[in-house]
């Protein structure tokens, strides 16, 4: 089950749930609806929901699953309006086939939208009218778990499942950036005394060997010791 919270009196809430089923409060949850008949989105797991920061009336979701399952395609739907009496979803999922994870907006450009795949990242900057996606050079081609959007640094968080965590640089209201994203190592890894590899080489394999060397030595210690102290009369 994944949460979204909306507006700044925290009254406005949405929840989904496997089976394409989500629901919303403008009560601070003294009573829920459904949005939308059961069978608008597809019937799989709702993974991420994301208000437009601009409209707490405007709702993204994000699902998982194949196109195959469900009952029918699409994996990025947006409700435009949660508090009309016949709230509808409609598809605007990028051309990609995989699950899809998780779903940031911008809020300072609402129209950007940066969601997350078992492939990667993409990202629209026209509300979900055309999709691009991230480089695989900038973003390895991996489950993108969630995505976090912060203005006071003008940065975009990307966390992956067994990579890492990426950041890029978030346009302005002109639409300039300046910048190209760039890969930064967890804080809990960049303050430890880890040998990592130049920065043409995955800073995760140097720490992956690491670790196995550093299990199998102290594995490889702890029998020696066992076997002195069972030779001992």
């Amino acid at each position: 089950m994944v949460f979204a919270p909306s507006d700044t009196t925290c009254g406005t809430y949405a929840v989904g749930a496997p089976l394409g089923k989500t629901w919303v409060t403008t009560n601070a949850g003294a009573t829920w609806s459904q949005i939308g008949p059961a069978n608008q989105l597809p019937a799989r797991v709702v993974t991420g929901l994301a208000f437009d920061p601009q409209d707490a009336r405007k709702l993204y979701a994000t699902l998982s699953g194949f196109n195959a399952d469900g009952g029918h395609p699409g994996h990025v739907y947006v409700c435009g309006d949660i508090t009309s009496l016949n709230p509808t979803w409609v598809d605007i999922s990028p051309p990609l086939n995989s699950p899809h994870d998780a779903i940031a907006v911008d809020p300072q450009i609402p129209s950007n939208l940066y969601v997350g795949t078992d492939v990667g990242m993409v990202i629209s900057t026209d509300s979900g009218a055309t999709w691009a996606a991230v480089p695989s050079n900038q973003i390895p081609r991996v489950i993108v778990n969630d995505i976090k959007i912060n203005r006071t640094t003008n940065q975009v968080v990307a966390f992956t499942y067994g990579r890492g965590v990426y950041s890029g640089m978030l346009p302005n209201a002109a639409g300039l950036t300046g910048s190209v994203p760039s890969h930064h190592e967890l804080s809990y890894v960049a303050d430890r005394t880890y040998s990592v590899f130049p920065a043409m080489r995955p800073w995760w394999l140097g720490l992956g060997i690491l670790g196995t060397l550093v299990i199998t030595r102290s594995y490889v210690d702890r029998s020696r010791k066992r076997a002195r102290k069972a030779g001992e009369p």
